[in-house]
Parts: structure tokens; sequence; C-alpha cells
């Protein structure tokens, strides 16, 4: 039988990647949403609807 430590650290790494790409596809959904929102602002603004 296999050393369990042995077995977890693929999973590990597999875990780590999983949650690095999660993290990353976050941030592009984020900058996405920032720039179609600064887009929307400018629309507003210069059709005279801004606050």
């Amino acid at each position: 039988m296999p050393d369990p430590s042995s077995l977890s650290k693929p999973v590990v790494r597999q875990l780590r990647r999983v949650v690095l790409l999660a993290a990353a596809l976050a941030a592009v959904a984020l900058a996405r949403d920032r720039m179609i929102s600064d887009a929307e602002r400018r629309d507003a603004e210069r059709l005279g609807l801004g606050e």
C-alpha cells in the first residue's frame, strides 16, 4: 500500500491548480464588469444622463 502522503501531493497540486484557475477567471470577470460599467457610465455622460 502506498504512503498516504505520496498520494496527497498530486491531489494538492491539482487542487492548487484548480483554485488558481478559478481565481484567474474571477479576476477576468471582475475586470470585464468594470470595463463594461465604465463604458456605460461614459455613454450615459455623453448622452447627458449622468448624475
